[in-house]
């Protein structure tokens, strides 16, 4: 039976390029806007659906500039309080809440993303997640993150052991998210809302979780990150679905 499944078209070194060039805006806080909204216009322009549905962006400098701006700063404040503060569990306190409220502006941008987005069609789409959803979500991946430290903030001895508990709690970790990551995509995708036809995920815990180890492993000789990321990024977006038109 025929799938209308999203494909990803890009050149793997401008995709690197690109990816590489958001991230680092991101972190410099003033041009993050600009280029990020260069970047979701190109983002866009290498999508589209098997039946030819495509998206385009209305989002503009004034939406995005203040959500944007304070996710970079966040992640300097957050960087800054580990030598602010005093003791391991004064040090992951302060990181979970600059986590916490980095993950309140990041739900700002997501659901402007999703509220500027318009197919050819001419269908506007919308966000329905809700902030505390959203936080629900996020307190799950920041449980499971603070594990490892929390475990060595434990003054347990022998050294052996306190190693043991770490390994144990970095495995949960991994587990657990794994475990999450995908539910956690399936309600984003569920959210978007619009037009007449809902997109679904296809993808499975396991098959994911078997492209992060093939991407971890293409990564390891770094002249293949290139190819790699842009390999992840096809198979991601090929999870997407959207029914065919009847």
């Amino acid at each position: 039976m025929a799938t209308n499944r999203l494909v990803f078209e890009a050149e793997a070194l401008k995709f690197f390029g690109r990816t590489i060039g958001m991230t680092l805006a991101l972190f410099l806080i003033l041009p993050a806007p600009t280029v990020f909204l260069r970047f979701l216009s190109w983002y866009y322009s290498c999508q589209r659906f098997a039946d030819g549905t495509r998206v385009t962006s209305e989002l503009n400098m004034a939406q995005i500039q203040g959500p944007l701006r304070m996710i970079g700063l966040l992640f300097w404040v957050s960087i800054g309080s580990q030598f602010a503060v005093n003791g391991p569990l004064m040090k992951q306190a302060a990181q979970i809440l600059c986590s916490v409220v980095s993950a309140y502006f990041s739900f700002q941008v997501m659901r402007m993303v999703v509220d500027t987005t318009r197919t050819n069609s001419g269908s506007l789409l919308r966000f329905a997640g809700t902030w505390p959803q959203f936080l629900r979500w996020q307190a799950g991946f920041l449980a499971l993150g603070a594990l490892p430290a929390l475990s060595e903030a434990i003054a347990l001895e022998p050294a052996g052991l306190r190693l043991a508990v770490t390994l144990i709690a970095s495995l949960a970790t991994l587990t657990g998210i794994a475990l999450l990551i995908v539910p956690y995509l399936r309600w984003i995708t569920a959210m978007v809302q619009g037009g007449s036809r809902g997109v679904t995920f296809h993808a499975s815990t396991g098959s994911l979780v078997l492209r992060y180890l093939a991407f971890g492993l293409g990564s390891l000789l770094i002249f293949t990150i290139p190819w790699t990321l842009l390999s992840f990024m096809k198979w991601l977006c090929r999870q997407y679905e959207l029914p065919l038109r009847t």
